[in-house]
């Protein structure tokens, strides 16, 4: 047995790769909650750190959404994210919710540099679409696959959908490189949601340059009394004109991973009757 198949079968036995099988991974998590609709998964970038040597992306459209009334949420998981535990508990549960409450939606779930299928499951942040033009072209990529779809099932495809930027812990680090890059500003979303993320310069970065303009909505969810809460606090003092930002402090039994796992509700993305 070579070296790199035993490497490979270790992965798969303790669920650290899934050999290009996410979207039979998706398929099942949501057969378990009865969630039905269509699923796209595709490769938008090389990564010679990454296992498969590229990043996957998921986009699922359910099939009660509304062509002229979609919410289009692009989720950037944390350390180790696009992960089984990524899909079955931190998304499909919440996509549950979303279904009970009628809510008209897709999913878009890029792997970034710190995924559990690279070697740097904690490492390179702020570099996933850091280059100019990156996020712009990955967000055109999975609007034109969402809009594929309505079509084929006989839909109107969406023009102008509003979009929802939702980044959990590492995948705040986005926002920033975004926001430096200047994709965050052009793109424009109507919310960024920062999930427990807003660690070092990440918040004060993209803020500064890009979202203190006011066109996003930014909501901030985060536990108290932690480095993060204390850092995001000193800056938020600083801010005159705060409009445009919703801060939502949380304690408890409310932790770093529960607002992970609760972090659409928790934000309230969706409009009444959307």
């Amino acid at each position: 047995m070579s070296r790199l198949f035993a490497a490979l079968l270790v992965l798969v036995l303790i669920g650290g790769y899934s050999l290009g099988n996410t979207k039979e991974l998706w398929a099942k998590e949501l057969a378990a909650f009865g969630i039905s609709g269509q699923t796209k998964t595709w490769n938008y970038q090389k990564d010679r750190l990454n296992i498969s040597k590229s990043s996957e992306a998921l986009v699922f459209l359910p099939d009660h959404a509304r062509s002229d009334d979609i919410t289009v949420v692009f989720w950037f998981h944390g350390c180790g994210g696009y992960s089984d535990r990524t899909f079955d508990v931190r998304l499909a549960k919440q996509l549950d919710r979303l279904k009970r409450q009628n809510h008209s939606y897709a999913l878009v779930v890029p792997e970034l540099l710190w995924s559990k299928n690279t070697s740097t499951k904690c490492g390179r942040q702020s570099r996933s679409f850091r280059k100019s033009g990156s996020l712009i072209s990955f967000v055109e990529d999975s609007i034109s696959k969402i809009n594929s779809i309505l079509k084929s099932s006989g839909r109107e495809i969406m023009k102008n959908p509003r979009m929802v930027f939702l980044g959990h812990s590492a995948g705040g680090s986005v926002f920033k490189a975004a926001a430096i890059s200047g994709d965050l500003c052009k793109i424009n979303p109507g919310t960024v949601v920062w999930s427990d993320s807003t660690y070092g310069n990440w918040f004060n970065v993209a803020w500064e340059r890009c979202l203190h303009r006011g066109k996003s909505k930014t909501i901030v969810l985060v536990r108290k009394w932690t480095k993060t809460w204390k850092r995001f606090r000193r800056f938020f003092k600083k801010i005159k004109d705060r409009d445009s930002i919703e801060v939502k402090y949380y304690g408890g039994k409310i932790y770093h991973k529960t607002i992970g796992d609760n972090a659409i509700e928790f934000s309230e993305i969706f409009p009444d009757g959307c």
